[in-house]
């Protein structure tokens, strides 16, 4: 019977490989067959050699080899890492979904308890990464601040979307806005912050407001409109552009003009105003022009007396801005100096007053003659003259001879 239990002790002993175990574990294995051994060897009956050999066989069978130490290892080190993911989201849940989630953690690490291999169905990697797919599925908190802000932005993009009207677009432009509603409502559902969702509702609410509506064409017309500074910009082109903004500004109905802006309906209403006082301002520089090239030449003395000097003068005094019904001033002056038939209207005008400086001269002349021999009159009349005098007539004489 000693012989027996010993050869079926050293049988299963010869089933082990040393490069199988770790050096400790070998150990512990020959230790127990080493043991046993001496104790089969000493036993009093059969039952207790076979007792003490199979007690042996048993306990070798329990030395874990490497494989089975790495299977171990791996087992516990997912295990701990299942608990310390665990630990470390307690704050990220509600009360009642981290029980939820405590319930996937014991359940992955009863499924790691009974692996046979890490990897494959079964599995370690199976059992571990099962449990973190089930806590993935939990909403956190920030999942459900996150949600609520989705619906908070979803609302207002309609909001938004629900003021825009119809009417107020011209071809495709409504079904844009449409289209623009519905894509940011897809990038909200998208979003995976609440900074991206912020970004991302502010982005298509621009770009619903940039569709262009009837209104923001108008305004685009209205502030395109070109600067009307003098009498040179009163041109078919400008008049045009002020004439396309008003009839699309009465196009629209009164809601729709009522949105557009104070300013601007100002600025279309000073354009047209503007149109009216430089087309006012070019009558009256051609008005004055023509009555300039009307002006007779002064070619006689008895002109200066006659009205037509004091026509120049008054043309003068017109033309410079001083005084008149039509004062021009430099827009105007600069307009006739280029306008076609009126280039020659200051020519005319400096001629005329040439005119008048040369009758003016002449009066001058004659008045000086006259006194005289007013002088020469009033010695006759007083019996006074004597050869004294002579040189007084001969001069007055002489200035006569000198006249034209």
């Amino acid at each position: 019977a000693r012989a027996r239990a010993a050869a079926a002790l050293t049988a299963a002993n010869n089933g082990y490989t040393e490069t199988d175990y770790l050096v400790n574990d070998w150990g512990t294995l020959l230790y127990i067959h080493s043991t046993a051994s001496t104790a089969v060897s000493g036993a009093d009956t059969p039952a207790a050699a076979f007792g003490l050999s199979d007690g042996a066989i048993d306990a070798m069978s329990k030395v874990p080899t490497k494989e089975q130490r790495e299977l171990q290892d791996n087992k516990d080190n997912h295990k701990q890492l299942l608990l310390n993911y665990e630990a470390g989201i307690q704050g990220d849940y509600e009360a009642d979904r981290l029980v939820s989630i405590h319930g996937f953690v014991l359940d992955g690490i009863s499924k790691i308890d009974v692996a046979t291999a890490l990897n494959g169905a079964g599995g370690i990697l199976e059992a571990y990464d099962g449990a973190l797919a089930k806590i993935a599925l939990i909403p956190t908190k920030a999942d459900d601040a996150l949600t609520a802000a989705k619906a908070a932005a979803k609302i207002a993009l309609t909001d938004l979307f629900n003021l825009k009207n119809a009417a107020d677009y011209a071809g495709t432009g409504y079904q844009d806005v449409i289209d623009r509603h519905a894509a940011g409502q897809n990038a909200l559902d998208a979003a995976a912050t609440l900074s991206a969702l912020e970004s991302v509702l502010n982005q298509y609410k621009n770009s619903i407001n940039a569709v262009e509506t009837k209104m923001k064409t108008v305004t685009d017309l209205i502030t395109a409109l070109p600067a009307l500074g003098g009498i040179a910009a009163l041109t078919t082109e400008n008049e045009g552009k002020v004439q396309a903004a008003r009839a699309a500004y009465d196009a629209l109905t009164p809601t729709q003009q009522a949105a557009v802006s104070a300013e601007t309906v100002a600025r279309l209403q000073a354009k047209e105003t503007r149109l009216i006082e430089l087309a006012q301002s070019k009558t009256d520089a051609e008005k004055l022009g023509d009555e300039i090239l009307a002006l007779v030449s002064v070619t006689q003395i008895g002109h200066l007396t006659d009205g037509k000097a004091a026509a120049v003068a008054d043309a003068r005094s017109a033309y410079d801005g001083v005084a008149g019904a039509i004062k021009l001033n430099a827009d105007q002056r600069a307009y006739l100096a280029t306008a076609a038939g009126y280039t020659d209207v200051l020519t005319r005008l400096e001629a005329r007053e040439d005119g008048v400086r040369t009758q003016e001269g002449c009066k001058a002349a004659a008045q000086s003659v006259s006194d005289k021999i007013d002088a020469i009159k009033n010695l006759l009349d007083g019996n006074s003259i004597t050869l004294a005098h002579e040189t007084q007539i001969a001069d007055a004489e002489g200035s006569y001879g000198a006249l034209s």
